[in-house]
């Protein structure tokens, strides 16, 4: 048969696939001729089939004293599995909990059946329906609540005991979310639990249906109380009565898809469905009867968690919970490690976002190698991550499923995770399925689901064969050497899948948002990220360069309102915030089809840089456009705590309100926290290691947060050891500047200058420290410029030696030493504090009479602010360049408030080596990094951006900024480079040395240092230390000041210099690395 193209695959190119690897099943393929089948979808993609019968494989609990293998072959449903437990596996524990006390405490199937039926009493109680109407007439009841595993979980199963069926709605949906699936399914009831957020959430939903005329009872949502400890007055609501036998075929439960969209669409599970969700593990190859797994961080309204259930009762592990209480815990990366310790679990199971959490933690890491497995699921997990932890011995496995179809993996395989096969996965051998080739893509295929006897669908959207099944829109990809493994690869639609597990479908969201008339084109983006973006190009005629921070932000700012109405109708989890709004570059416009339509991957692609560096953005710095207080009182911290979390939930939330009861999800608790985690840092000087995590979790309400970032600033300081030691060093500088400021001259116009009439015009400058590496650029410069008649270099030390020192100056720095023998310069030795500068009396008078400018380059600028005057102390503290350099501005800023005298102070960032030349000092810390990188054959990754200036760049915009009225700038690279790009060429130019972990390489680099104080090179005759040994306390510190964004947008108006600078590239790298092999400094 001739291959043909398009959406069709040659039926013998596949039939050639399949002779020679095993498909999709891991099954033998010596089959007979007539098992192979072709079949003809309606889009007409020829498929192949291989049909198999699969019986179980694993007898879970066969040497179990306390559990019963149950019956699976459908005499019982699964709610009825726990009535069999609670009669023939009474003492076996169904969950599993830690007290305040941290014991252990069990619940076994006895007394969960008891909770059960005591959920089925309440529930026929306020159903206020007779056992006929019941029976005749299945009620739909819904469920909108935040509650504790345990007894989310009893109700679930109680409401199913009833025949009536429970519908699960997602907390994260929008109110139009769930006014439709409740209008849509005919919710009659619905259980709402008590915090704001839920709440609130059901007000909203509660009008939108009263619009139609649809009237819904809100029932309050059961406590575990009510369930497991009821009061003697409750302990006969209702006569209980024998439930109907449930029918296989009857609807047990209603979830519903990802609600990207205002309209979710609800998804039927028969109880036939849920029991062979729960036979899936019998297809497993190790006995999970009596294993603890982790259910803690897994929401039951997710498939997920519904499935894990029904796991348990027909296998017997052990669901490991979170103590109940109302609210329930809010689940967080430290609190599920430690629920994982003190429980003692045998399998973790999470999303991605959790792991990847962890694995920044040594620590953490040696818990997870405990683990009999560590499975994730819901959304792929970084490589990098597991590629980590695999090699660090934890056993590592993906779990891939869907809410239509169910689980496809083996749970779990007996072998091993390895550094090859840990993102792969074996289809459990009872599910029959087809693979769809996918056009262009070798070894990716589309998964393609039927239903059989033992695996039945949830929803169906083709036939095959006259037979039910369903097109997941799942990719997957064959291993190269293993024909068995597959692992899942993407997507054949644009739905985007979070790092949480939760999807976005963003085609209904870029509808609306491109509805706005500045709005050509709009993609969004996320997929295995933390939360959502969107890549927006201008409509014709409102283009402008987003590197223009306030072009971009007044765009964002009239746009907003379409941002919102998207995100209004789009659940929480698809919410877009402002900081996540690219906009493209003129010169890079999106690619379109010729529908017009723009191409989605390759613009993701064309974009791909500036994609990771918003990512890399906002996970440091949230909200920027928010002004801190500049002093800490509790009443300014409140203030604007208040502020920040107002920004961000967008409900009412009072004082002592907790926010995750008043609807704070884990997005929202990131940007809370990174909002004040900025703030902090920006204003109060707090070092980053001094500012937990997870703070928001611990003090979870507005009060607590206040008091929490109030001492914070207030007496956790810089590297402050006491509060009286901060608070002497606050006099000390403060009585500095009132030394130096209390003679100040009243506000007078300058006097005129007294050169003579031959002198020649232009500018007569002082510049201090030219014999530094910045102040020689800035020397040379002012000798280039014509506009300037005379420099007076002022250094310190002895006349004798200045013209010595600033020739060999040029000279290391590569410039041109002949320009010092210009006669518009006088190098000039002398001492500050002295009388006259050190100088002789006649030429000090000189120099203050004819000066145009005074240009003090001498004191390096480390902190990280706002371009504003710092008038608070306590944001210098920490070492004598940050505490000297505050001194200076608010010397200089009252100099400029009362005698009228002319301060721009300009705050300048780290410097690299110049554009032309590549000249770098290799005494900075970036030379004796990379040297002691090449010594210890590793090279360090940190995930953050650099805002590096070529030194001659920043001299010439620091020029340009001479004459500015504004009072403060910062010099820093308005276009930062990430530190991977940089490095990643680092290490390509140093032989392809890895990148490892910034704490691992500092480590090696202490161990290093501990076996011989100069950490030589063993493998060099050369007997030269490890320059980076020398600024180990630097290293260990870890701080280089790009870990808070510096304001520039006063900066690059300014200088237009600043604003054309172009990014640090791999040329610029080049340059740096082959000016330190010139120097003999790299080998």
């Amino acid at each position: 048969m001739a291959a043909v193209t398009g959406c069709f695959v040659s039926l013998h190119d596949q039939m050639r696939r399949i002779c020679h690897l095993p498909s999709f099943q891991n099954i033998d393929l010596q089959l007979p001729p007539n098992r192979l089948k072709s079949h003809h979808l309606p889009s007409g993609v020829f498929l192949l089939s291989l049909h198999m019968t699969a019986k179980f494989r694993t007898l879970h609990g066969k040497d179990s004293a306390t559990f019963a293998y149950p019956p699976l072959d459908g005499s019982l449903t699964i709610p009825e599995l726990h009535e069999f437990h609670a009669k023939h596996s009474p003492e076996h524990p169904l969950f599993v909990y830690t007290d305040e006390n941290g014991k252990d405490v069990t619940i076994n199937y006895s007394q969960a059946w008891a909770g059960i039926k005591r959920a089925s009493q309440i529930v026929w109680g306020l159903s206020q329906r007779s056992q006929t109407s019941a029976r005749e007439d299945p009620r739909v009841i819904g469920i909108l609540a935040t509650a504790d595993t345990i007894t989310y979980v009893s109700l679930l199963l109680g409401i199913m005991r009833l025949g009536f069926t429970p519908f699960l709605i997602s907390v994260r949906n929008s109110p139009a979310a769930v006014a439709h699936l409740v209008k849509s399914e005919g919710v009659q009831d619905i259980f709402v639990s008590s915090d704001v957020s839920m709440q609130h959430l059901y007000k909203e939903t509660a009008q939108l249906l009263a619009q139609d005329g649809t009237t819904v009872r809100t029932l309050p949502m059961v406590t575990f109380e009510d369930l497991y400890s009821p009061r003697e007055d409750q302990a006969h609501p209702a006569p209980d009565f024998p439930p109907r036998k449930l029918q296989l075929d009857e609807v047990a439960l209603i979830m519903h898809s990802s609600g990207s969209t205002a309209f979710p669409k609800a998804v039927k599970m028969t109880h036939r469905a849920y029991l062979q969700w729960g036979n899936c593990i019998a297809y497993g190859e190790v006995d999970m009867c009596g294993r603890r797994v982790t259910t803690q961080a897994l929401p039951v309204f997710h498939a997920l968690g519904i499935n894990v259930i029904a796991f348990a009762s027909c296998s017997g592990l052990v669901l490991a919970c979170y103590r109940p209480s109302s609210p329930p815990v809010v689940p967080t990366a430290e609190n599920l490690l430690e629920s994982i310790v003190s429980l003692r679990c045998d399998v973790g199971l999470c999303v991605p976002l959790y792991i990847e959490i962890w694995a920044r933690d040594r620590h953490n890491i040696s818990i997870l190698k405990g683990l009999k497995v560590l499975i994730y699921a819901g959304a792929p997990l970084n490589q990098e991550t597991g590629n980590k932890l695999v090699k660090a011995g934890v056993n590592l496995m993906p779990f891939y499923g869907c809410t239509e179809s169910g689980g496809f993996g083996v749970i779990i395989p007996k072998e091993k995770s390895a550094l090859d096969t840990w993102e792969y996965f074996t289809c459990s051998p009872h599910i029959e399925t087809r693979l769809l080739p996918e056009a262009g893509l070798d070894d990716v295929f589309e998964v393609v689901v039927v239903e059989s006897s033992v695996h039945a669908l949830n929803t169906s959207n083709t036939l095959i064969n006259g037979r039910k099944a369903s097109r997941t829109s799942d990719l997957v990809q064959r291993h190269p050497t293993r024909p068995n493994l597959w692992r899942v690869y993407g997507r054949t639609d644009d739905q985007i899948t979070l790092s949480t597990g939760e999807k976005t479908n963003p085609s209904p969201l870029e509808t609306i948002i491109t509805h706005d008339p500045l709005v050509h084109a709009a993609i969004m983006f996320g997929r295995m990220r933390f939360q959502n973006g969107i890549l927006i190009q201008p409509a014709k005629g409102h283009e402008f360069d987003p590197h223009d921070h306030l072009e971009l932000e007044a765009f964002r700012n009239k746009i907003w309102p379409s941002i919102e109405k998207a995100n209004e109708f789009a659940p929480s989890h698809s919410r877009i915030f402002k900081e996540m709004i690219l906009v493209t570059h003129p010169s890079k416009p999106l690619e379109y089809t010729a529908k017009g339509n723009p191409r989605r991957q390759p613009c993701l692609e064309l974009y791909g840089r500036e994609i990771d560096a918003l990512y890399d953005a906002v996970a440091e710095a949230s909200q920027t456009d928010l002004i801190p207080p500049s002093v800490w009182t509790p009443e300014a911290t409140e203030k604007f705590v208040r502020t920040v979390v107002g920004r961000v939930m967008r409900v009412p939330v009072g004082e002592e309100d907790d926010l995750f009861q008043s609807g704070c999800d884990s997005l929202q608790a990131t940007w809370i926290r990174n909002s004040l985690s900025r703030a902090v840092r920006v204003t109060a000087n707090v070092p980053r290691h001094l500012i937990p995590f997870n703070f928001v979790y611990t003090y979870p309400s507005i009060k607590a947060l206040s008091q929490f970032i109030h001492q914070l600033c207030n007496t956790k300081v810089g590297y402050m050891d006491t509060e009286e030691e901060a608070r002497e060093k606050i006099r000390i500088m403060e009585e500095l500047v009132q030394k130096y400021t209390c003679d100040f001259p009243s506000r007078r116009p300058p006097a005129p200058a007294t050169a003579s009439a031959n002198s020649p015009t232009g500018e007569f400058i002082l510049l201090t420290g030219t014999t530094g590496r910045f102040g020689s650029y800035l020397l040379a410069q002012l000798l280039a410029r014509p506009d300037v008649s005379r420099i007076y270099a002022l250094n310190r030390g002895p006349q004798e030696t200045i013209h010595e020192r600033q020739h060999r100056s040029f000279e290391e720095m590569g410039l041109e030493p002949g320009l010092l023998n210009s006669q518009k310069v006088v190098l000039l030795g002398g001492y500050t504090p002295s009388l006259h500068l050190g100088l002789q009396k006649e030429l000090y008078e000189e120099i203050r009479t004819s000066l145009t400018s005074v240009i003090m380059n001498d004191l390096p600028s480390e902190y990280l602010a706002p371009e504003h005057p710092l008038p608070n102390a306590i944001v210098a503290l920490g070492n004598g360049y940050s505490e000297s350099k505050w001194v200076a501005e608010q010397i200089l800023e009252r100099a400029a408030r009362e005698t009228g005298l002319p301060v721009t102070i300009v705050r300048v960032g780290q410097l690299c080596g110049d554009s032309k030349h590549g000249h770098w000092n290799v005494k900075e810390w970036v030379p004796a990094l990379v040297r002691g990188g090449q010594i210890l054959r590793s090279l360090p990754m940190r995930n953050e951006r650099v805002t590096w200036l070529p030194i001659d760049v920043a001299a010439t915009a620091l020029l340009d900024m001479l004459h500015s009225s504004e009072p403060i700038m910062h010099l820093v690279h308005p276009q930062p480079t990430h530190w991977a790009n940089i490095f990643r060429h680092v290490s390509t130019g140093l032989g392809g040395l890895p990148l490892i972990r910034y704490g691992e390489w500092v480590e090696r680099l202490r161990d290093a240092a501990s076996k011989n104080i100069y950490a030589m090179d063993d493998e060099s005759d050369d007997a030269r230390p490890n320059p980076a040994v020398v600024l180990m306390e630097f290293f260990e510190r870890g701080e280089y000041g790009e870990d808070v964004p510096l304001a520039t947008e006063k900066a690059v108006k300014v200088s237009k210099t600043l604003r054309e600078a172009k990014p640090i590239d791999d040329q610029d790298v080049d340059r740096f690395m082959e000016h330190w092999k010139k120097l003999g400094f790299l080998d």
